[in-house]
Order: C-alpha cells, then sequence, then structure tokens
C-alpha cells in the first residue's frame, strides 16, 4: 500500500503542513501571551499615574492628622475599576488604605506578606511587575514608590489577569 509514490507524497506534504501549523499555532499563541501582558502593564502604569495625580490634588485639600488617608480614600473612589486594586502601605509595610478589603481578608496576614515581599523588590528596584496569587486569583502587580509631604510610601496596583487567562484559553481550545 506505502510503494505509491502519491500515497508517500501525500503523507508527507500532510505531514510537513501539520508541523508547519503546529509551530504558527505556538507562535501565534506566544506573541499574543506576550503582546497581552505588554498591554497589561501598561494600563497599569497609566492607573498607577492617574491614580497618583488624583491622590496629589486631594493632598492639597486635606487638613488634620487623617487628611492623607481621606485624600487617599478619596482618589480610591475616583478610581473604581472592575478587575483593578489600588493599596497603599506605609514605610513599615503596613496598609494604610486598599479599595478592596473583601481581597485582602483572607487568609489572614498571607496576601499581606506577598505585597511586602513585592514592596521589597521595589525597593531594590528589582522588577516593579510582578503576578501574584491572591484569594486563588492570578493578578498582574506594579509596585511603585511615592511620597507626599515627608512621609513615603508604596501604591500597588493589582490587575486580575482572569480575563486575559479566559481570552488565551479560547485561542488554545480552538485548536
Amino acid at each position: 500500500m506505502f510503494n505509491s509514490v502519491r500515497i508517500r507524497l501525500t503523507l508527507w506534504y500532510t505531514a510537513v503542513l501539520t508541523c508547519v501549523l503546529v509551530a504558527m499555532a505556538f507562535a501565534t499563541y506566544f506573541l499574543l501571551r506576550q503582546d497581552s501582558a505588554h498591554r497589561t502593564d501598561a494600563a497599569i502604569v497609566e492607573m498607577a499615574d492617574s491614580f497618583l495625580t488624583t491622590v496629589n490634588a486631594e493632598s492639597r485639600d486635606a487638613t488634620g492628622p487623617d487628611g492623607l488617608k481621606a485624600a487617599i480614600e478619596e482618589a480610591i473612589s475616583e478610581h473604581r475599576y472592575r478587575d483593578t486594586v489600588f493599596v497603599v502601605l506605609n514605610q513599615e509595610g503596613k496598609i494604610v488604605v486598599s479599595s478592596s478589603n473583601q481581597l485582602l481578608k483572607e487568609p489572614p496576614g498571607a496576601s499581606v506578606e506577598i505585597l511586602q515581599e513585592a514592596m521589597g523588590r521595589a525597593k531594590l528596584g528589582v522588577r516593579p511587575f510582578r503576578t501574584v496569587r491572591l484569594r486563588d486569583e492570578v493578578h498582574r502587580s506594579y509596585a511603585r514608590r511615592f511620597s507626599i509631604g515627608k512621609e513615603e510610601y508604596t501604591l500597588f496596583v493589582l490587575q486580575s489577569l482572569h480575563s486575559q487567562r479566559e481570552v488565551l484559553g479560547s485561542i488554545i481550545g480552538a485548536f
């Protein structure tokens, strides 16, 4: 049966075409994944810039001992996004304000430790972007140091990667 040249050429061309299509599928997947990561990182930086601009504007109007906390809470109320969480830590690594109390409640202390580790990396200037897992959900985090007056703080912007994983999963499912 395999003695026919026509059948052997057909099998050979089928194998080559399959290999080319599989290679293109993997290349497309990794390019889309990389592009998605770059877009997410750019969006996180843009949100952090916008958030800090609002905090600076609100802190000028704030008075009293809790003025800064009120300014940050006001900035959080103005920057509500469905899949984005803002967390502000002080120099000691304690949470000043968070836009999601639900995210940081369970398990107690575990998410704070993850954020403090990321804050340590931000102090060293190593990788401001990081992928973290909080409460069984994967987030892309961005750490940024900022100061208001004489106090220094660290802003963490956590962007959920749930929707991106759904899109990439559907691409894989298409093959």
